[in-house]
């Protein structure tokens, strides 16, 4: 247990430092909110005070497809304007621009950066959204 926690936290502290400084240019845009943290008794999901609120980003070459590059970055809150300010400093957008993302209200404020498809994916399906 003691080792899987250690290459769990190097591993974030890498993939901070490895792609922090590089800023993303894509046509198309994954973003979703994770809750990293370990089993505890108590609230599960979002807003637990065991789970750290993450952003993640995946710069894709074609709508759901094609992944390029990906970004992590941890939330104080689930609001939207921490997620905004980070994307704005970390991602290149025009009206042109898509970004694909779950039904969460924490996104809604990036319409005015980009066109914003909100939508659930239903993984039973053969040919669901995300490939």
């Amino acid at each position: 247990m003691k080792t899987a926690r250690k290459f769990s936290k190097k591993c974030r502290i890498l993939m901070a430092e490895s792609n922090n400084s590089k800023i993303l240019q894509s046509s198309f845009y994954e973003i979703d909110i994770l809750e990293i943290g370990g089993h505890h008794k108590g609230k599960r999901g979002k807003d637990s005070e065991n789970k750290q609120p993450t952003l993640l980003i995946l710069s894709t070459l074609e709508d759901n497809n094609c992944p390029q590059y990906v970004k992590l970055h941890t939330l104080p809150n689930y609001k939207g304007e921490p997620i905004e300010e980070y994307l704005k400093e970390k991602c290149l957008f025009d009206p042109t621009i898509v970004i694909n993302c779950d039904r969460d209200k924490a996104f809604f404020c990036l319409n005015k950066l980009a066109q914003l498809e909100n939508s659930v994916v239903d993984y039973t399906k053969e040919n669901h959204k995300l490939k």
